[in-house]
């Protein structure tokens, strides 16, 4: 998860979309590094859907706009 968050940041791109791009997919980003294939993987669907139920974008969007303009405070949202 560390990695994950270290790259997103030098990258630019929010860390919940990294965790996306990260996910095991449909076919040929469906195998394990031993080769095993992952199948009935439902973490894409359900990431997506929680993204989306719980607001996340909006949310970021007003975490970043309020972390502009306050000198002393940060806020941060986590997935």
């Amino acid at each position: 998860e560390e990695v994950l968050s270290r790259a997103a940041e030098r990258l630019k791109l929010d860390p919940a979309e990294v965790r996306d791009r990260n996910f095991y997919g449909e076919p040929p980003r469906d195998l394990a590094p031993y080769g095993q294939p992952i199948r009935g993987n439902r973490l894409p669907r359900l990431h997506a859907e929680l993204m989306a139920s719980s607001d996340y974008a909006p949310r970021r969007t007003e975490i970043e706009a309020f972390n502009r303009q306050a000198r002393f405070t940060r806020r941060g949202i986590g997935f």
